[in-house]
């Protein structure tokens, strides 16, 4: 009504739509007025659909009312989270209305910087547009007064839960007792499996068809050995690029992440240890410029492919070509029956052998076990080579031998 909608100017100054959704869902008139008080009156509001959120389709149905309305009580949020993986969760937790009473980031201060040039975090950004304050965590002068988490600890004791989204970090145990309610992380694997920095890439780097989004308890000095508290499966689709995982898994981790909030205090009170599960704990590893130096004498063609979509948009896959420094920027299968005649026909080619597919305009490259195509290139002196190009400027057409990265 005109007077809820006064009320909750004066108590907020700056209304958001999830508080005119909540009022339009008991009352849907006047739209005029909601205008009016919202943007000077200069529009009108003709139509309303009322869209169900996330939370809602994994709810589950909680016996007695006190559960219930411990379920739907809003809590104050403090969000860990960096990049386009976090943003989902952040967006999602955001955008749910009735879901948070008070919601704050913390992101980490050296991650805006990328080859030299300042770029802001896609949570940054998104916060700055949403009006959601942002602590600089940690300090990037840790022998300051206040050292790498100083002040942290006091400001985590203001809220209900601590929520760490691929944020790079260990959170303190001095900050995650500060908590009133406790800590989730969101982790995109089948834990025990893949615990680290870069489970998407070791999902795709080990070929799994199979992973999963967990929601977890932060533990205190270790990564990722929280208890589950929700877990929803995910099939990987064959070939699948490491930025189209991320996005896949992305949203379902936000769902996910609204889904335990809403149920938090049923959740919590049933964890499920990792010990107790089958799969087996390994570790991945943080991506560096290891994993993209190609060892043609040690890796198969699937696991040259899976490297390409898994890590190139961190590492480009690197080898040596007439004392050249290679590097490859695009990548494709190459089945035995596709081979032309004069390559099919070869006996024992040796792994780094280079030949050139005029018919599919693909540089083929042999493996441990096979071929695989390639079929763009960065040199030093020139930043987009494609095939073609590489074999008539560089006499692949007459074939060639690779060496390592």
């Amino acid at each position: 009504t005109t007077d809820e909608i006064k009320a909750t100017r004066m108590a907020h100054m700056r209304p958001t739509w999830s508080s005119v959704g909540t009022l339009l869902s008991r009352n849907a008139a006047p739209y005029r007025s909601v205008c009016s008080y919202l943007c000077g009156g200069n529009f009108q509001i003709l139509s309303v659909r009322l869209v169900p959120t996330p939370r809602l389709k994994h709810r589950r149905q909680l016996s007695g009312g006190a559960a219930a309305e411990a379920a739907d009580r809003p809590r104050s949020i403090l969000f860990f989270g960096a990049d386009e993986f976090s943003l989902a969760s952040l967006r999602a937790v955001a955008e749910s209305p009735g879901l948070v009473s008070r919601l704050e980031c913390v992101c980490s201060p050296n991650r805006s910087l990328r080859k030299g040039k300042r770029v802001p975090q896609p949570v940054v950004e998104y916060a700055a547009a949403r009006g959601i304050p942002v602590h600089p965590y940690p300090h990037s002068d840790p022998d300051g007064p206040q050292g790498k988490w100083g002040g942290l600890p006091e400001l985590a004791a203001e809220f209900d839960l601590g929520v760490a989204v691929s944020y790079g970090h260990l959170v303190p145990t001095s900050v995650l007792r500060s908590f009133r309610d406790g800590t989730l992380n969101v982790h995109p694997s089948r834990l025990p499996r893949h615990r680290g920095a870069a489970p998407i890439q070791h999902t795709i780097l080990a070929g799994d068809t199979e992973t999963a989004v967990m929601v977890i308890e932060l533990s205190e000095d270790k990564f990722d050995h929280g208890g589950i508290l929700h877990s929803v499966n995910h099939t990987v689709a064959p070939r699948i690029t490491f930025a189209e995982l991320r996005d896949e898994l992305g949203a379902i981790g936000a769902e996910a992440l609204v889904h335990t909030i809403a149920n938090y205090d049923d959740l919590k009170a049933t964890p499920t240890t990792q010990h107790t599960l089958s799969e087996a704990p390994s570790l991945a590893q943080k991506i560096d410029k290891s994993f993209g130096k190609v060892k043609w004498a040690e890796w198969t063609a699937a696991q040259f492919d899976r490297t390409f979509r898994a890590t190139s948009h961190q590492t480009p896959l690197l080898f040596k070509f007439n004392g050249l420094d290679v590097q490859v920027l695009g990548v494709t299968e190459v089945a035995a029956s596709e081979l032309p005649p004069h390559i099919a026909s070869e006996v024992s080619p040796p792994p780094g052998a280079a030949r050139y597919d005029k018919r599919t305009r693909t540089v083929l490259v042999r493996c441990t076990d096979g071929w695989v195509g390639c079929t763009l290139f960065r040199l030093p002196n020139n930043p987009r080579l494609t095939a073609e190009g590489l074999a008539n400027g560089y006499g692949i057409r007459k074939g060639g031998q690779f060496q390592d990265g």
